[in-house]
């Protein structure tokens, strides 16, 4: 009793001090949830720009894969029209030593030949060096339409290796991406709106 004979109002002060621990601590979990679904977001992030990184590396490299095909393609193009003409030339020569032989048939044995049959036998030579020339041009092309097809061969690899790469990272984005969404749907079905929504400022960390 006091002055007045009014008893003392009841004191609250415990039941006031737990409810501020308690929100206390909702919001503690909140925000180290909050900072647990923003670093697995940042996670995700990094796998993918890393797996972006990689894909943007393998178009590099394919584009250069496509050059050069295109040029070994283009080269061995120009292989087959520098041999095409070897065919008819064959023939020429075989109609030539065809004469050339015809003519040693009539001749009289220990006799020279006529000029008659040393020109055929010089035409048929002028054939034969042609057909050489147009087959080591085509070989020359061939082998550098060769080389190509090896270089490209050789880029595809590293091209592979970094689509590869490139689906590693994402695989590794996407998981990090539905951890933070189900820790997201988690907080969300226990606590209602997001911390962003109560009002609950996002955890603030010293620089390093």
């Amino acid at each position: 009793m006091v002055a007045g004979g009014e008893a003392p109002p009841p004191s609250t002060d415990s039941g006031g001090d737990s409810n501020a621990l308690a929100v206390q601590r909702q919001t503690r979990w909140a925000g180290q949830e909050y900072a647990d679904m923003t670093k697995l977001r940042e996670l995700s992030a990094q796998h993918a720009h890393l797996a972006a990184r990689a894909e943007a590396r393998a178009a590099h490299l394919m584009l250069k894969v496509d050059k050069l095909r295109h040029v070994a393609t283009g080269l061995r193009e120009k292989s087959v029209l520098a041999r095409s003409d070897v065919p008819t030339l064959e023939e020429g020569i075989a109609q030539l030593n065809a004469q050339i032989g015809e003519a040693a048939k009539h001749a009289r044995p220990g006799v020279p030949p006529t000029s008659d049959v040393t020109k055929l036998q010089i035409q048929a030579r002028k054939l034969q060096q042609k057909v050489a020339d147009k087959q080591r041009r085509g070989a020359s092309l061939e082998l550098r339409a060769a080389r190509y097809t090896q270089k490209a061969s050789e880029i595809k690899v590293r091209a592979d290796k970094f689509l590869e790469l490139a689906r590693e990272h994402e695989q590794e984005s996407q998981v990090y991406r539905q951890r933070a969404d189900q820790l997201q749907m988690a907080a969300d079905g226990r606590l209602g709106p997001t911390p962003e929504a109560r009002g609950v400022p996002p955890p603030s960390y010293p620089p390093q």
